[in-house]
């Protein structure tokens, strides 16, 4: 699940329960942000069993995991993304399992 933290869109939760999931301006994205900041295509996070990767579509502005521009980058529990104005937190799909369990 990503969570935005900071930005246009702040209090949004996005599931992460596709394969892959895109993230860009288009209204066609898994995950759309209106803003200029962010390109039409701008990444996209691929999921293969428990492991989810960020990869950046060669968007203008880049896309920033813990405040370091990649390319690609597994995410780990805690991650902080940046995509444009666009500030989420990374907690992966164990953690709603966990946030449901009593």
């Amino acid at each position: 699940m990503l969570v935005i933290h900071r930005g246009p869109a702040q209090g949004s939760r996005f599931l992460l329960d596709s394969e892959v999931t895109s993230i860009g301006r288009s209204p066609e994205s898994h995950i759309f942000f209106d803003d200029v900041t962010v390109s039409r295509k701008h990444a996209r996070i691929q999921r293969s069993n428990n492991e989810f990767v960020i990869v950046d579509s060669q968007s203008l502005n880049g896309t920033y995991v813990n405040s370091i521009s990649i390319n690609e980058q597994t995410l780990h529990m805690g991650d902080q993304l940046q995509i444009g104005k666009f500030h989420a937190l990374f907690f992966g799909n164990s953690h709603i399992k966990s946030l449901g369990e009593k």
